[in-house]
């Protein structure tokens, strides 16, 4: 399972060129400040051909991706707190056993897959960069392009 970033960048940029970006940001991950010039640089490029209209649902594609990534952050405490109160009232309903346990697998196995895409998403730093990068050169055309 990707994370939300992850798939917005080889939605628009492919695989081969994530992996590019990917590969120059491990170069650098010792470096606080590692050089972004050339991620930048070749977003430019892909990006240079494309009409305004066409830039501008790119916009909306990232602004979309970005909400969604925070309410995936945001959310989980909640969910959290759901499960573990969902937990304790099917234990004190004094239910079956079978039906209580396989209620608690099913509650259980939901909470495990919103709790890896929770981490997925959350540490997800290199991905991160690469989207700021690419709001950086969105942000630049878009503003350039109103410009004239």
């Amino acid at each position: 399972m990707a994370n939300v970033f992850q798939k917005l960048i080889k939605q628009e940029f492919g695989e081969t060129n994530y992996k590019k970006y990917l590969d120059c940001f491990r170069k650098n991950v010792e470096n606080p400040e590692p050089d972004t010039k050339p991620v930048f640089e070749d977003i430019v490029l892909q990006l240079e051909g494309r009409d305004e209209q066409m830039l501008n649902k790119m916009q909306k594609r990232l602004e979309e991706t970005l909400l969604y990534a925070y309410r995936i952050n945001r959310t989980y405490l909640l969910l959290f707190l759901v499960y573990l109160f969902a937990s304790l009232y099917l234990i004190i309903q004094g239910l079956h056993p079978a039906v209580t346990i396989t209620a608690l697998v099913l509650l259980s196995i939901c909470f495990v897959v919103k709790t890896h895409e929770f981490i997925i998403n959350k540490y997800c730093y290199l991905d991160a960069r690469i989207i700021l990068i690419y709001k950086a050169v969105l942000d630049r055309m878009l503003d350039s392009d109103n410009i004239e």
